[in-house]
């Protein structure tokens, strides 16, 4: 993926994860919070720039052969699991340890998976935009090595076929 797509990737990408966190957590949840936002506002756009620039690096090193939608959606949602519903099953084993820490911090089970199936969700579609603005599917795929590489890097010469060997 070359410079410029990876800048749009990145910031479609960021926008896109700030609005759907808003519209999850602030307005169908309702979880506004009571605090100004503002002090903190640079961390957590921080975090969206790196959570959409890394997502977009790692999508383009392995894409594999099929339809842009298809190989978005699946990366989307293994990188939902990966990353969130890994990281909430931690955060609720935290709370069951610690009740002061699970009812200060508002962690449940019904929360926790509906958070989880949130973000594998949230994932899943940030994958296909990302599939489809990076322009790299239908058998881009350059680590599993199944076309042998793209246009902007090409991969090894196949072997040669059995039995022609010298």
């Amino acid at each position: 993926m070359n410079t410029t797509k990876l800048a749009i990737c990145t910031l479609v990408g960021t926008i896109f994860l700030f609005l759907t966190d808003y519209l999850w957590f602030v307005l169908l949840m309702g979880g506004g919070g009571t605090g100004d936002a503002g002090p903190a506002m640079q961390w957590m756009i921080l975090g969206y720039l790196l959570l959409a620039l890394t997502f977009c690096m790692v999508y383009a090193k392995g894409v594999e052969s099929g339809s842009a939608t298809q190989q978005g959606l699946k990366f989307g949602i293994l990188a939902g699991i990966m990353v969130y519903v890994s990281t909430n099953l931690m955060w609720l084993s935290f709370a069951d340890m610690s009740p002061c820490i699970g009812e200060e911090l508002g962690i449940n089970v019904m929360d926790t998976i509906k958070n989880s199936l949130y973000y594998v969700v949230q994932m899943g579609i940030l994958g296909i935009v990302v599939a489809h603005l990076s322009g790299l599917s239908a058998g881009d795929g350059v680590l599993r090595g199944e076309t042998g590489g793209t246009k902007d890097r090409p991969g090894p010469e196949p072997p040669p076929p059995k039995g022609t060997e010298g």
